[in-house]
């Protein structure tokens, strides 16, 4: 079962009254998702209310085959100290 962090997962909810809402996952309790949406706006979903939920599988290729886990953390630390014109 995939890791989903905050900011990084895709999820789609289906709720009970079939209203759709997708977006990134912002955060989750066990009580409400927060999603932002594709204009950027946060809406916040009671769990209670979902009859769906459908997590997108990441475009990113595994790299656990390309790199060790020492190198992705070093890469991402290295990519975490990078700023504005850098990037």
């Amino acid at each position: 079962m995939p890791i989903w962090l905050p900011g990084y997962g895709v999820v789609t909810v289906i709720l009970k009254n079939d209203q759709t809402v997708s977006g990134i996952l912002f955060s989750e309790d066990e009580k409400t998702l927060s999603i932002k949406d594709s204009d950027g706006q946060g809406i916040k979903v009671d769990q209670s209310e979902i009859k769906e939920r459908i997590n997108a599988l990441s475009s990113m290729p595994p790299m656990g085959d390309i790199l060790s886990k020492k190198e992705i953390r070093n890469l991402i630390a290295f990519l975490m100290t990078l700023k504005g014109e850098e990037l």
